[in-house]
């Protein structure tokens, strides 16, 4: 619910799902519980030494793109992070991006172990609303909104990383298993799928799906491979690599492995 899926995404999960029906499996469909407060807790940990650790490594080389949005909130005066809140819940109406940037700024060792506890307090209820609710031998689920990101564009789409980052939250064993490719025949925007909630974040709507030059675009895309996240439970490591080769099974041979990669012919390798 934080970034809508693209339609490539989207059917990548299907086809894994189709398969394992077809193979005997039961698959259930459900909610992820309160994703917002997950993806909230990882930012608000995560950023109370105001990324002082994360960014220590860097020293005097440039930083890169990828942390610009992701450490923005934890740089700037009060005031200003105020100020951007403020504007993202009245004129784009995101009460995720301002929930999210809200969190994002130093703390106090008080405020910090807050978090931890709102954290194990999260944890708490996934396992009881996941686990216990449904007994679920493993969840599938995307590894991200898009299939991958325009070069230059991270800076603005780092959040997409949180599809991956909740299952640190909760300390959970994941696997990515290759499933299909983008395919600019079947995986175009449709009314159908543009009407389709949840939206998500409006600023990450927007970013990968609308205006000039979006960052979704299944024609440039095409052949890039999709994935999807297979996730067990805790200390389950090894229940989830015997549930990545059932999925393997179940979705047959593909257009993976040894031998069938190409170069794009978007990429074009300096003289």
């Amino acid at each position: 619910g934080l970034s809508k899926a693209c339609p490539a995404v989207q059917r990548a999960v299907q086809e894994t799902v189709d398969a394992l029906v077809k193979a005997g499996h039961e698959c259930v469909e459900f909610v992820v519980p309160n994703e917002l407060e997950g993806a909230r807790v990882f930012v608000a940990v995560t950023s109370a030494d105001r990324y002082e650790t994360l960014t220590s490594h860097i020293g005097p080389d440039p930083k890169d793109p990828t942390l610009f949005l992701v450490t923005l909130g934890s740089r700037i005066p009060t005031f200003v992070r105020n100020g951007i809140i403020w504007a993202a819940r009245t004129f784009l109406h995101d009460n995720i991006f301002s929930t999210l940037m809200g969190s994002s700024r130093g703390k106090s060792v008080k405020e910090f172990w807050a978090e931890t506890k709102a954290r194990d307090n999260y944890n708490e209820l996934f396992f009881k609303e996941v686990w216990e609710k449904y007994g679920f031998d493993g969840i599938i689920c995307p590894v991200s909104a898009l299939p991958t990101i325009p070069h230059g564009s991270s800076a603005d789409l780092s959040p997409l990383a949180l599809a991956t980052a909740l299952y640190n939250v909760v300390d959970l064993p994941v696997g990515v298993v290759p499933v299909t490719r983008v395919d600019q025949a079947k995986d175009t925007m449709t009314d159908d799928w543009r009407n389709a909630e949840p939206q998500g974040s409006p600023f990450l709507f927007k970013k990968m799906y609308a205006g000039k030059k979006p960052a979704y675009d299944p024609v440039a895309m095409h052949g890039v491979p999709i994935g999807v996240q297979i996730v067990g439970n805790r200390w389950e490591e090894e229940k989830v690599i015997e549930m990545m080769k059932v999925v393997d099974g179940a979705l047959g041979p593909r257009d993976f492995g040894p031998g069938t990669w190409s170069p794009s012919r978007f990429a074009h390798p300096k003289d």
